[in-house]
């Protein structure tokens, strides 16, 4: 799917990709592009790594994980209105005795909004500064590590290279 949108001409295909959930993917068997794992899936960390360093069109999120894991954007729906409103509904139910069908189908009305600076400069996006503000306000909004693991520094290309293996008994 990567390799066709980033053969698309944008006047025909997509500005952008969608992402919605990749924690289940499998590594491939004899591939050489997933590094040899034990677990089960690729770690969605791995996933992103790849990701930024395939894609060329810029790729936006519906979950804020998707920052987390090194994307670009999300636009996710907001747990705190989401627990709102499960409360609301199992007071409705216990309280009034209404069945679950009886309360009809809910949208979100709510979203957080969450950024990955270096990805927006890269491609040359500049979202509203409301954007950013609530970003930052709701601590969604990452301005320079790709990696969740603090210890992974990013690279002046801005791209995730694996850090360098340590011998645990070296001395510094």
């Amino acid at each position: 799917a990567i390799t066709t949108a980033n053969e698309r001409d944008t006047d025909e295909g997509a500005d952008v990709v969608l992402f919605s959930l990749y924690h289940t993917l499998m590594p491939a068997k004899d591939d050489e592009v997933v590094p040899p794992m034990d677990e089960k899936v690729v770690p969605s960390v791995e996933v992103m790594r790849w990701t930024r360093e395939n894609l060329k069109l810029p790729g936006v999120g519906g979950w804020g994980f998707y920052v987390e894991d090194g994307g670009m954007m999300a636009i996710a729906v907001s747990a705190y209105e989401q627990g709102e409103e499960a409360a609301r509904l199992a007071t409705k139910i216990i309280d009034e005795g209404k069945t679950p069908s009886m309360l009809g189908r809910l949208q979100s009305k709510q979203f957080l909004i969450s950024l990955r600076e270096p990805l927006l400069r890269l491609h040359g996006i500049e979202v509203p500064r409301i954007y950013e503000v609530f970003a930052r306000t709701t601590n969604n909004y990452y301005s320079s590590r790709f990696d969740p693991d603090p210890r992974v520094e990013d690279p002046p290309d801005l791209r995730v290279e694996a850090p360098p293996a340590k011998n645990e008994h070296e001395t510094p």
